[in-house]
Parts: structure tokens; C-alpha cells; sequence
């Protein structure tokens, strides 16, 4: 009876543990499942000539009133589109990055406060060619009809170049993981398992291009336009590949 009693209680003990415990599948991980692995890298670096330039206009107006110098600004803004659109850019090409009207002020040692100095209006102008070869002619014909200054150059690559040379990038450094991979291997004696894992990461540098007008204007814009050699952008690509050892 006292037997009986004992197994009863330890069969109530096990169902108690049993509920306690979480439910789900149960893995059970087996060691021999951990395989060696090697890790390699793979880079590549390769320059692409660009099929687009962005160029940014700019504009400054004062004035002492607000007004004033928001339609100065607007006046010579509008010289300059027209001027670009006339010459085959389109519309959707040309964009407006930054508007702004404040007040100025200055100091008067005279009388120790800040005094109103009027405004200033500024606006920024950018805009996308794909004519690269252009971009000097086009540079000229917006200091000419009012802008400013040139703000920057920029020559890039268009979306679908960038992506097609991301493609060339990442196909060349996976190649070269690969090599580097089988050289090792070859070399121990030993032999490539399947990829544990692979990642990537792409570096892309558009090259701007340092442009200056005030010579120009100081000259009158006395010479022809500006020669302006659109410069290779460069791109590079890396990967990291974990392989299983055979």
C-alpha cells in the first residue's frame, strides 16, 4: 500500500513538471553539426563616366523692403529659366532647393543697438543635365542672365547607371571572394562547403566640381564660356562571405 502510495506521488510530481514546462518543439542540437568555416573578402574599385551633372544657381537681393527684394530676386530667377528652358532644358530639369527672405541688421556703435538694414532675399536654383559635355555652355549662359554665382557642380551617375554599375561592382568582388576562397583551400588541402552567409556594402562618390564666377564677371564676361571636363566618378564594392569547410 505504501509502495503504491510513493509511485502515485512521484507520477503526480512528473504530470506537475511536465505543465510547468514551456510547450513547442523540442531541438535537440547535436554537436557534430558544427562545421569549420572560413571567411573571406572580396573588393572592387572601378570608375564610370557620368551621364548626368547637377548645377546650382544662385541668387542675392537686397533691398529695404521685403517686397523689393523678393521681386529683384524673382526678376533675375526667372531671366535665368527662361534662358535654360530656350536652350532645350526642361522644365521638371530645373528645381528651386532654397527660397528665403530675412531682415538684416547691423550694429551702431553709436548707439549700442542692432538697427534695421533691410532685407535679403536669396534663392537657389538646381539644375539637372544629361548632356555633360554642356554643362560649361550652360554654366555661362545662367552668370550671364543674372545668377549670382554658381553654388556647385556636381557630375553623377543616373539611377540606372548606378545601378548597372553596382551589378559590375558586386559580380567582381564576389568573384574575387570566390578566388580567394579556392586558393586557400587548394593550398590546405581542403575543400569549399556550401556559403554560410554573404553581405555587401557599396561606397559611390560623385565628384564635385569647384567652379568660380567672379573672374568672369569681373571681366565683364569678356570670354567664351567656361571648359568645363566632367570627371569620372568612382565606385567601390565589398563583400564578406563565410564558406563551409568540406
Amino acid at each position: 500500500m505504501m509502495n503504491t502510495k510513493i509511485m502515485i506521488g512521484i507520477i503526480g510530481a512528473l504530470l506537475l513538471i511536465t505543465a510547468c514546462m514551456p510547450q513547442g518543439p523540442f531541438v535537440l542540437k547535436d554537436d557534430r553539426e558544427n562545421k569549420h568555416t572560413l571567411s573571406v573578402t572580396g573588393d572592387s574599385s572601378l570608375e564610370f563616366a557620368p551621364d548626368q551633372a547637377e548645377l546650382w544657381f544662385s541668387f542675392l537681393s537686397k533691398a529695404e523692403t521685403a517686397k523689393t527684394a523678393q521681386t529683384q530676386n524673382a526678376d533675375r530667377s526667372n531671366r535665368v529659366i527662361q534662358a535654360l528652358k530656350d536652350a532645350g532644358v526642361a522644365s521638371d530639369k530645373i528645381e528651386t532647393t532654397n527660397y528665403n527672405v530675412y531682415p538684416e541688421y547691423s550694429w551702431n556703435p553709436t548707439t549700442g543697438k542692432q538697427e534695421f538694414a533691410g532685407y535679403t532675399g536669396t534663392h537657389t536654383l538646381k539644375v539637372t543635365i544629361t548632356d555633360v559635355a554642356r554643362a560649361g555652355e550652360l554654366l555661362d549662359l545662367g552668370v550671364k542672365n543674372g545668377a549670382d554665382s554658381v553654388q556647385n557642380v556636381q557630375f553623377s551617375l543616373s539611377k540606372d547607371a548606378e545601378k548597372q554599375a553596382q551589378t559590375k561592382l558586386l559580380r567582381l568582388a564576389s568573384s574575387r571572394a570566390k578566388e580567394k576562397a579556392e586558393a586557400i583551400t587548394q593550398g590546405m588541402s581542403l575543400s569549399l562547403g556550401k556559403i554560410q552567409s554573404i553581405t555587401e556594402s557599396n561606397i559611390y562618390n560623385p565628384r564635385p566640381y569647384m567652379y568660380n564666377t567672379y573672374p568672369m564677371m569681373a571681366e565683364g564676361m569678356a570670354k567664351s564660356a567656361p571648359d568645363v571636363q566632367p570627371q569620372k566618378v568612382s565606385m567601390n564594392a565589398h563583400v564578406d562571405v563565410v564558406y563551409e569547410l568540406g
